[in-house]
């Protein structure tokens, strides 16, 4: 048996499709039943089914039913229930008063299928529109990306405007929305050279409100970058800052390079190039600050001072700003080329860079050649504070690499300070082959040799006489020891240790 059911009702109706009855006999292979949302098999189809009770609504004045079963089905059949409804009361309008309710069609009843309703609230000039849904009763799902049924909210009047809720549904993490219309500022904002401008989280009597999404797209000029400094932030703290966050894109878009997010920390960022995307997202209404950033554009050229090939005899490199403080996310490169018969000396003037363990942070590495594949150069020491440090040698504790030869001047800020330098317990290098000197500023300012050591006569410390120690370290091409690692501490003279 096949049935057909084409159903048609004036214009300015649409159809509503209610099955009461659909029943194969258990034989889901025996039979099925299927809507079309029109007048053929060639319409959109709208659900097949050998089991259930769907109820579902055309999208204009047209239905299709079909129900088609074979010889095997013993069945009680199929009943269907359709009724028409306004096309105008499908949606029930909002509220033209200063306040008002938007509900589903048939509510606190259940909904039909195949609905996307729309409504656009509008408030009076110098006003915003604050939002509020208790709860929603939708089908389940197991991830809002998932979800079938579901809630968009836009800030703007098209769907083209900034979304700040989206597929809020029954499987969404937060259960209820509490957000006003507005995001400060959000769209596309032009960066200046000459201006810093500003970007404040959208507050509502000083604290955000909660399951919003807001997003700033900064874009300068050709030839510069963005700097983006977050000076106060204080958002709810989940691990990973996965609840309430800023995320910042170094890029046009979310889906550009992430360079991380922020919830507790301020930040001072540069882009690689001429956009930066912000996004502020908060999934539960807690009562926090929000944040406060500020921006500006800044030349190329001012970003990595004289950055590319240099094949002067001698001159200076240099952060950016220096000698005040540097931006965070910068990556410079130089790139020093000695004419022939030459090799290039370089001399560590003023370091002075955020220290974390195993120079995750930040770093300086200087390589023996014209590429970051070629060896590394560099002799690490960290300054902890004003009064202590350390030095070490490359990839401590681990092997080093041969051919070192590094030098490590330490000096006090007054020249009535001592240096004290432990050696830490452990050092291994070949004494045959690899040595390690350390020299004195002795009362002339002239430099006084320690006797050289090796690993299995090293001291356990030593004091200096001045204020400045001299420590230098050779060898030879090949190594598999750990090296050396010491720590330095500034002393008052006469102040004991």
């Amino acid at each position: 048996m096949h049935c057909f059911w084409p159903i048609t009702v004036d214009a300015d109706y649409a159809i509503r499709v209610t099955v009461k009855t659909l029943d194969f006999g258990g034989c889901e292979a025996c039979g099925d039943l299927q809507i079309f949302d029109g007048l053929t098999i060639s319409s959109t189809k709208l659900g097949e089914w050998t089991k259930g009770k769907p109820d579902l609504m055309s999208s204009a004045n047209h239905v299709l039913i079909t129900f088609k079963t074979n010889q095997f089905a013993k069945t009680d059949g199929l009943e269907v229930k359709y009724e028409i409804i306004r096309v105008v009361n499908l949606c029930p309008p909002e509220s033209a008063e200063n306040e008002g309710e938007i509900e589903t069609y048939g509510f606190p009843q259940d909904y039909p299928g195949n609905m996307e309703c729309s409504w656009k609230l509008k408030a009076p000039d110098n006003y915003v529109i604050r939002l509020t849904i208790g709860s929603v009763s939708f089908p389940k799902c197991t991830t809002p990306e998932l979800a079938r049924d579901y809630i968009d909210i836009y800030d703007g009047d098209n769907e083209f405007a900034n979304k700040i809720v989206e597929n809020f549904s029954q499987c969404s993490k937060a259960k209820n929305i509490d957000l006003v219309s507005l995001c400060p500022g959000s769209g596309l904002l032009p960066a200046s050279t000459t201006l810093e401008k500003s970007i404040i989280s959208p507050n509502d009597r000083d604290y955000y409100l909660g399951n919003i999404k807001c997003w700033w797209l900064i874009q300068s000029e050709a030839g510069s970058v963005i700097r983006f400094s977050v000076q106060k932030i204080d958002f709810q703290y989940c691990r990973n800052c996965a609840c309430d966050y800023i995320q910042i894109y170094d890029g046009p878009s979310e889906q550009s390079k992430s360079s991380g997010k922020w919830c507790k920390n301020t930040a001072d960022l540069l882009s690689s190039g001429q956009s930066m995307y912000i996004v502020m997202r908060t999934d539960t209404f807690w009562a926090y600050e929000g944040f406060k950033a500020s921006y500006k554009a800044i030349p190329e050229t001012n970003v990595c001072p004289e950055s590319g090939k240099r094949v002067d005899s001698s001159g200076s490199i240099q952060s950016p700003g220096f000698p005040g403080h540097y931006e965070g996310g910068l990556f410079c490169e130089w790139k020093i080329t000695a004419n022939v018969g030459y090799k290039v000396h370089i001399t560590a003037g003023t370091f002075n860079l955020q220290d974390c363990p195993r120079c995750e942070c930040d770093k300086i590495a200087i390589y023996d050649g014209d590429s970051s594949e070629r060896r590394a150069l560099v002799c690490p020491m960290s300054k902890e504070s004003d009064t202590t440090g350390t030095i070490n040698t490359i990839n401590y504790p681990n092997a080093y690499p041969g051919n070192l030869d590094c030098t490590w001047d330490i000096r006090g800020s007054s020249e009535n300070t001592v240096i004290k330098l432990d050696f830490i317990p452990g050092s291994q290098f070949l004494c045959n082959k690899d040595m390690l000197r350390v020299y004195d500023s002795g009362p002339a300012s002239e430099f006084i040799p320690f006797e050289p050591w090796c690993s299995n006569n090293l001291p356990k410390f030593i004091f200096s006489s001045g204020s400045r120690l001299n420590v230098k370290f050779q060898t030879d091409s090949k190594s598999n020891q750990n090296g050396f690692m010491a720590t330095f501490r500034f002393i008052k003279k006469n102040a004991g240790t």
